[in-house]
């Protein structure tokens, strides 16, 4: 997902991935907890840290400028 352009939307049903021209929708309630870290936030299918959340996970990549403004949105949706 480095080489390619990947395009998420956020909304309240969740996040919409768009990658080589195909959508999906990632429900909230898939995901259990959130780690935010420079380049982006990590959104995670475990309570707890796991050596599958890259494989499992979904890693959201920040605009510039916009990072508190995901990660509050993101934050409301993932106790």
């Amino acid at each position: 997902r480095w080489l390619f352009p990947t395009a998420y939307r956020l909304s309240p049903e969740g996040v919409e991935v768009r990658f080589l021209g195909v959508k999906t929708l990632k429900p909230w309630d898939r995901f259990r907890n959130l780690y935010p870290h420079p380049m982006g936030l990590h959104l995670s299918p475990f309570e707890r840290p796991s050596g599958l959340d890259p494989f499992r996970g979904l890693f959201l990549r920040y605009p510039r400028g916009r990072e508190n403004e995901i990660l509050a949105f993101c934050r409301e949706r993932i106790p």
